[in-house]
């Protein structure tokens, strides 16, 4: 596996905040918790609406 991996992160306040893919480390994940290899994947409708271009749903 490589040593990151492709996230869409929300990151911001109630007035203002950005949405953006970015490449995690691993070690930046909490202790515990489980990481899954996937090969393909896709993003919902209500995600879509998170971004700013298109709306606020956060």
């Amino acid at each position: 596996m490589p040593d990151t991996f492709h996230a869409l992160i929300a990151e911001g306040d109630s007035k203002q905040y950005s949405v953006d893919f970015k490449d995690i480390p691993h070690g930046s994940l909490p202790a515990g918790e489980v990481l899954v290899q996937v090969m393909y994947s896709s993003l919902n409708y209500k995600d879509g609406l998170s971004s700013p271009d298109v709306g606020s749903s956060l």
